[in-house]
């Protein structure tokens, strides 16, 4: 499981550690019923504290994307996955659409504000969120 963590980015690390493991759930990466690794071990590969991943991994559980099946582990959930790609799409819609709001606001016409979006949008990923 490839996860690249930005400790300079505004966003939290467990929020980054929930997003990439639902980009990898929608790109099918990881499918329903596959096993992460432990807390403990997911924390030791990527140098965190094993709180943030246990937070991450608390917080797709309760949103339905996880399952956690105690000391088997936590295992991709079976039902959710379109409910859970859908619900994240519209939030992220709702935000794209308050950040072209205040572009909008601020003059920014729309090829500027694709172009702005394409720039950040390479950054951001190339960086691994």
């Amino acid at each position: 499981m490839l996860i690249r963590l930005n400790p300079k980015s505004d966003v939290p690390l467990y929020r980054q550690l929930m997003a990439q493991i639902q980009a990898m759930i929608a790109s099918g990466k990881l499918r329903a019923g596959d096993r992460l690794p432990s807390v403990r071990e997911l924390a030791i590969d990527l140098r965190i504290n094993p709180n943030t991943v246990a937070r991450a991994y608390r917080e797709l559980d309760q949103l339905g994307v996880l399952e956690a099946r105690g000391a088997l582990g936590s295992f991709i959930a079976n039902g959710q996955i379109m409910q859970s790609r859908r619900r994240r799409e519209d939030e992220f819609r709702v935000k794209l659409r308050d950040a072209l709001g205040a572009g909008a606001s601020l003059g920014i016409e729309p090829d500027l504000a694709r172009e702005l979006f394409d720039e950040l949008a390479d950054e951001f990923y190339s960086e691994g969120g």
